[in-house]
């Protein structure tokens, strides 16, 4: 990410996503409604624009949609309908965000951060998904389930724009970081100025061509930024639980075990998914097991590395 307005790509893209047309109304530097935060004015030049990759699905940022009972400066009715010529798909990946529930006079004195979490479960708005047939399809967004607010937030059914990114210790490969934080191998990535959430929705009738999106605001605000559609069997955020394998290098290749500052290794990547760690495997002498001096040290493959992820089944 460089300057103010930025783009993000944390890994290689699937090519089970392709980015949607969502013809906005207002570019992400430009939001601006009644009631708008004063947290949100200052960040909203943080704001993710242009062709991303978060958590392996591409995205593509240009004008916005701003979700409000308020007119976005004239520019967004409160109910906004976006076309789509018919397509049919799996599932859709939403890149959105909240402003904050604002505290109110009668509540001077209360912590903005409790008033945050407090909010768990407010329902904002609707997104109704439209099918050629004429079936509509209804979901209710919620406050940090489908969505957080857009900056430090949790949510339950949505992960943020950034995902966590393992780290080598410190004696391994110094660098950024102190030495206690490197000891957790995985600590949480820095936190933005704009944080955008991610919320994939599985399609329960796939077989149905969408032709548009109906978003009705509740309460608040949500900014929509972008939308890809997929072909995944299941959510692209639910990643299944930690697996390993056993990879095998070309002949001639030594292993560059050094991360960049995304945590990727250049030999090995996956797109719908995270490299946890890679070692090169330990090789011991299990024919002459018994024969062995009790403290002798296991030999190191050149070429067969243990590798640990969690990945969606379709990563790549």
């Amino acid at each position: 990410m460089t300057g103010n307005m930025s783009t993000l790509v944390d890994g290689p893209a699937s090519p089970h996503f392709q980015p949607l047309e969502i013809n906005g109304a207002v570019e992400p530097s430009q939001i601006d409604f009644s009631g708008i935060s004063e947290g949100l004015l200052k960040a909203r030049e943080h704001a993710l624009t242009g062709d991303c990759v978060c958590w392996g699905v591409p995205f593509r940022i240009g004008k916005i949609h701003v979700i409000s009972l308020i007119d976005n400066q004239g520019a967004d009715p409160a109910e906004i309908v976006i076309h789509f010529q018919p397509f049919r798909t799996r599932c859709l990946a939403f890149m959105h965000t909240a402003d904050k529930t604002p505290i109110e006079p009668h509540e001077k004195g209360q912590s903005d951060t409790f008033k945050q979490w407090a909010a768990l479960g407010d329902h904002l708005a609707d997104y109704v998904f439209l099918y050629q047939g004429g079936r509509e399809e209804r979901v209710a967004i919620r406050r940090r389930y489908q969505v957080g607010y857009f900056a430090n937030d949790l949510a339950l059914q949505a992960v943020p724009q950034r995902k966590n990114i393992p780290l080598r210790p410190h004696y391994e490969q110094p660098g950024p970081g102190s030495y206690g934080w490197k000891e957790t191998r995985a600590p949480k990535f820095k936190v933005d100025p704009w944080v955008n959430w991610l919320w994939g929705w599985e399609n329960p009738y796939p077989d149905e061509a969408i032709v548009g999106i109906r978003l009705e605001p509740v309460s608040g605000a949500i900014i929509l930024s972008a939308i890809s559609k997929g072909d995944c069997r299941w959510n692209p955020f639910r990643w299944r639980p930690r697996r390993k394998a056993l990879l095998r290098l070309p002949e001639g290749t030594s292993f560059e075990k050094g991360l960049d500052e995304w945590g990727l290794l250049k030999q090995i990547r996956l797109d719908l998914g995270h490299i946890i760690s890679a070692q090169p495997r330990t090789v011991y002498p299990n024919a002459d097991w018994e024969n062995t001096p009790p403290f002798q040290i296991p030999e190191v493959s050149d070429i067969e590395l243990f590798v640990e992820y969690m990945s969606q089944p379709d990563a790549d």
